[in-house]
C-alpha cells in the first residue's frame, strides 16, 4: 500500500480502518463540530428559520399545518416535538440526525463487503 503524504484524500482513502468504533468516533466529532457551528450561527439562513417555524406551528396547530404543503408536513411533524423545546434544540437535533448517516453508511458498506467501510467521508463529505 503506497501512501502519498502530499495528497490527503489518497492518505485517508487507503488506510485500512477495520475497527467498528471508528464511524461512531467520526459521528461524535461531526456532532461536536456541527453543534459549535450551529451555536455560532455560521450556517444559519432563512430556510432554517422557516423550517423551525413550520415545525413549531405543526406542534401548536397540527390540523392547520398538516394540509399546508409548503410546510413539508412529514418533516414538520417529525421535528415538531423538538421544535417545541426551542430553536437551539431544533438545530442541534438536525446536526445529530444528519450525523447518524456516518455509522449507518459504514454499517451498510460493511454488510456489502466494501474493502474499507469506515471511510464514509467519501459518501458523506
Amino acid at each position: 500500500m503506497e501512501i502519498h503524504l502530499n495528497n490527503r484524500s489518497v492518505l485517508f482513502s487507503t488506510l485500512p480502518l477495520k475497527d467498528k468504533r471508528i464511524p461512531w468516533v467520526l459521528m461524535m466529532l461531526y456532532c461536536l463540530l456541527g453543534w459549535s457551528a450551529v451555536w455560532s450561527g455560521h450556517f444559519l439562513h432563512d430556510e432554517g428559520k422557516l423550517a423551525w417555524l413550520f415545525a413549531a406551528g405543526t406542534w401548536h396547530d397540527f390540523p392547520a399545518f398538516i394540509f399546508f404543503q409548503k410546510s413539508r408536513p412529514f418533516i414538520s411533524f417529525f421535528f415538531a416535538p423538538i421544535a417545541a423545546l426551542g430553536f437551539p434544540f431544533y438545530l442541534g437535533a438536525h446536526v445529530f440526525i444528519s450525523s447518524l448517516a456516518i455509522p449507518l453508511i459504514a454499517t451498510i458498506s460493511r454488510k456489502l463487503d466494501h474493502p474499507n467501510p469506515p471511510c464514509v467521508r467519501k459518501v458523506v463529505g
